[in-house]
């Protein structure tokens, strides 16, 4: 006949207990011998006494509750064998005495006296109390020797049964402390049983506040059952009470030590406890016999680490030893969770040493820390950084502007935070500038390089120049002192004033402080600024046209094993930059726009996506899709205003693009109109375009008008000059100087030769490119004509130009709006407007209105709304 028999006894399963199926399956399952492992409150004993509620109608159990008095060796078989036996109703009484006689092999009696048991099952519990290792050996000779028994034990602690050896030797199954945690599914199941409903939020709090373990997840959900309506401030205070009333309870259970309680509340500040912290903590303490007191005594939970176990309080012990460990000693309080913040920020967590410093208010603390580890609180905790400022006033965070980039970082890295993100920066540069003079050369070059970061990032590049100039300058001085102060620090300080250097125009400086943020990242031993150093690198030379160092760079670093999750990341923008200019370079387009769409996550919020935008247009021009890629840079201004707010120069570089691909795509009265409208002070970046769009439509004066005005040309880079090499040979041939046309022809050749450059040869007509092929062989032609180069300029046609005003006036046509609408929208006469619409007409050679807007269109001299639109911004 089926039985349980008990020794000591099983506890009563309530009837309204989870049923835990998952874990029901795995004690119900094949393996000889199941451990369930958990710390006190995690549910091992419920889950044991379940299963044997529910299956002891199929099988024979045995319950050896496990206490002081039965951890000898011959006490505890003893216990198991009495058990055994009179569960299965046999006799006589088993004589222990003769198992363990000196004459004796106890595991051969054992086996024996066992060995004719069928489908038994021997539940263990409180396994952890057994010290004798000997008990280990035996349970797993007679699980090996005895097929009709299978032994489910439940422990505290890592046992030598759940050892390889024991795993060798028969079929071992664990349920450890992490299977034996509430999922979310769970918590919210027990509160539909308990009445108080589906509540996904309210589940996932109680959740994380118990940490999952059963005992209490049943006292918070006892104490809110009381009032399942409750608000939530109410269930905040009820997770209170529970989390106090389930500290209370432990602690009625602790033993009686000066020691116990203190060490509880001192090691609380910390979220994570290793054997070194616990020792800075309570140096006056014997650390490590209260933490296996405390680990027993059902306050947390032990992990395996690096260095040797770790102890986790439960977050609802955590947080009410807090509570008092705050209310009791404040100034306490304070110093040990500082105490924390250091030691995380040392050998642990930099996000989490960060949030604790900005808890206890040590702002100081959190500046200090966002120094040395920006990029790493940078890269995966975006939400926790705003999240854990929220509480920073304003005028607090202009005495730390390393804190309030940070901020406005983290902002800055969802489109829908720019606005606050700007406020930040804003607050960091001004905050930058205005306390650089307190502090020393490190922190005065972290400042400098802070402030024209955050001024670059909010657009206003042109004032980026003078502090990154000047950090530049700082760093070159002192880079020892640097090198020793801030040696995790100084590869982001590099690579950071070298995207200022970038993008105000001083590219060679800027190469140099990418090449040393590399160097100083290799020699730091962080990964992440190394990838960052290395993909910067092979994007600016790639953007420059040094295509020869970009392609080195991108092959070494593919020889490497970046992680997943660097890829496609504002990290490796200019990495991806780098190869989509090498696919451009071999004329692969599609190869090009399939890198490139990498990156359409990082478009929105980079500060690269005026490089992301320019090469988006580039490939388009060699798909032969030149309206749609000079559109695209126009609409992408007008549909986001993020791009907008990039820098003027940015912005004014874009346009002579977009004017360049409506050279190439014929429509040369939208060209010009786009070079007209640049600010005064950044024509000079369209000289080439506007020679070029000369030069194609017959104009070789105003060609070489806008030639003459090109100055420093020392400061070109590779892919500037040979751009303006051959719109110059293409205006010398035009204009039958065959010997002026070789000598710039020859040049352009000679650097992109040596530069491994091709795609500049599409941006002149593929007619006088061939013309002027044949007519002059120079050195390097055999490297830079070894692809066909693809034809992106169309056929000249005549051209037929209107003016601004024509053009705005054909707009309005196009809306249906009459002369007299118009005259008013403009703020002229109707006759004025009158005239102009037969100049239109002339022009186009129509007769009507409807006539003259089909023309338009058909000329691309007006583009649709959303065009029209973008290009008046």
């Amino acid at each position: 006949m089926n039985s349980l028999h008990s020794a000591h006894g099983p506890p009563r399963v309530s009837a309204h207990l989870l049923s835990r199926q998952r874990l029901l399956d795995i004690l119900d399952g094949p393996a000889v011998l199941v451990l369930v492992q958990g710390p006190g409150g995690s549910g091992k004993t419920t889950l044991l006494a379940q299963f044997a509620a529910l299956t002891c109608e199929r099988s024979t159990f045995a319950w050896v509750s496990i206490s002081r008095f039965r951890a000898t060796r011959k006490s505890f078989w003893r216990s198991v064998v009495e058990s055994l036996h009179t569960a299965a109703a046999t006799s006589p009484a088993v004589d222990i005495d003769r198992i363990f006689a000196e004459d004796a092999d106890p595991r051969d009696e054992l086996v024996h006296t066992l060995g004719g048991l069928t489908n038994h099952i021997l539940v263990l519990d409180e396994l952890h109390r057994i010290t004798d290792l000997e008990v280990f050996d035996d349970l797993i000779t007679v699980l090996m020797h005895c097929p009709g028994l299978r032994i489910i034990a439940g422990t505290r602690t890592v046992t030598p049964l759940s050892g390889p050896l024991s795993a060798a030797r028969v079929d071992v199954a664990t349920v450890d402390a992490d299977l034996l945690r509430f999922t979310v599914a769970e918590t919210e199941e027990l509160l539909v049983d308990s009445g108080i409903g589906p509540t996904p939020d309210l589940a996932r709090s109680v959740t994380e506040a118990a940490s999952g373990l059963a005992l209490p997840t049943k006292l918070i959900v006892e104490a809110l059952r009381r009032d399942p309506h409750a608000s939530p401030d109410q269930v905040s205070r009820r997770l209170t009470d529970a989390g106090t009333a389930y500290l209370d309870e432990l602690l009625r259970m602790a033993p009686d030590d000066d020691d116990y309680v203190p060490f509880l509340l001192e090691t609380s500040a910390a979220e994570e406890l290793t054997p070194a912290l616990t020792a800075r903590l309570v140096p006056r303490l014997d650390h490590r016999a209260l933490l296996g007191r405390v680990e027993a005594g059902g306050f947390g939970t032990v992990s395996p680490g690096p260095d040797g176990e770790r102890f986790r309080y439960t977050n609802l012990i955590r947080t009410a030893l807090r509570a008092q460990l705050r209310s009791r000693h404040p100034d306490r309080y304070q110093h040990l969770r500082h105490t924390v913040a250091e030691w995380e920020f040392e050998f642990g967590d930099p996000y989490l040493a960060f949030v604790i410093a900005v808890d206890i208010d040590d702002l100081g603390l959190a500046t200090k820390i966002a120094k040395s580890a920006w990029i790493e609180l940078l890269g995966e905790h975006m939400d926790g950084i705003i999240a854990t400022t929220e509480t920073i006033s304003r005028w607090q965070l202009r005495n730390y502007p390393i804190i309030a980039m940070i901020i406005a970082l983290a902002h800055n890295s969802s489109a829908t935070g720019r606005f606050r993100a700007l406020e930040y920066f804003a607050i960091a540069a001004g905050s930058a500038r205005l306390l650089r003079s307190r502090f020393s050369t490190s922190d005065q070059i972290v400042l400098l390089t802070l402030e024209a970061a955050a001024l670059r990032v909010i657009g206003q590049t042109e004032r980026a120049e003078a502090p990154a100039l000047e950090a530049a300058a700082l760093l070159d001085a002192n880079e020892e002192i640097v090198r020793f102060e801030l040696p995790t620090l100084l590869p982001t300080l590099y690579s950071h004033n070298g995207i200022s250097l970038f993008y105000t125009g001083h590219v060679a400086e800027s190469a140099r402080s990418f090449e040393l943020s590399h160097i100083s990242a290799v020699q730091s031993g962080s990964l992440t600024d190394r990838v960052h150093a290395t993909g910067l690198k092979a994007g600016t030379a790639a953007l420059t046209g040094n295509m020869d160092f970009a392609a080195l760079v991108v092959r070494q670093a593919e020889n490497e094993s970046w992680p997943p999750g660097y890829l496609g990341g504002y990290l490796t923008t200019h990495f991806h930059i780098a190869r989509t200019f090498i696919r451009l370079e071999e004329f692969d387009f599609n190869g090009a726009a399939t890198e490139l769409d990498l990156l359409n996550d990082e478009l929105r919020t980079s500060e690269h996506r005026g490089a992301m935008l320019y090469l988006r247009a580039l490939i388009k021009l060699g798909q032969n899709e030149v309206h749609h890629g000079a559109r695209s840079i126009g609409l992408a201004m007008a549909a986001d205003p993020a791009l907008r707010r990039l820098d003027a120069r940015t912005q004014a570089s874009l346009r002579v693009t977009a004017a360049t691909l409506l050279t190439a795509a014929g429509e040369y009265t939208q060209a010009h109109h786009t070079l007209d409208a640049l600010p005064v002070r950044f024509r000079y970046l369209g000289h080439v375009s506007r020679a070029r769009l000369a030069a194609v439509t017959g104009d070789l004066t105003d060609a070489r008008a806008s030639l003459a005005r090109i100055q420093h040309e020392s400061r070109l880079t590779p892919r500037d000059q040979a751009e303006l090499d051959l719109v110059r040979a293409l205006v010398e041939w035009r204009s039958a100087d065959p010997s002026a046309a070789r000598l710039r022809f020859g040049d352009a050749v000679a650097n992109l030769a040596e530069h491994r450059m091709r795609f500049p040869l599409m941006l002149i007509p593929g007619e006088d490119l061939q013309e002027l092929r044949q007519a002059f062989q120079t050195p390097g032609m055999a490297d830079v004509f070894d692809l066909p180069v693809p034809p992106a300029f169309r056929t000249p046609a005549p051209e037929i130009r209107l003016t601004r005003r024509e053009l705005i006036v054909v707009s309005h046509l196009a809306e249906d709006s009459n002369a007299r609408e118009i005259a008013a929208a403009l703020f002229v006469s109707v006759n004025t407007v009158k005239s102009q619409m037969q100049s239109v007409y002339k022009k186009l050679g129509v007769r009507s209105r409807e006539e003259a807007v089909y023309r338009a269109r058909q000329l691309r001299l007006i583009p649709d709304h959303a065009e029209a639109d973008s290009w008046q911004e």
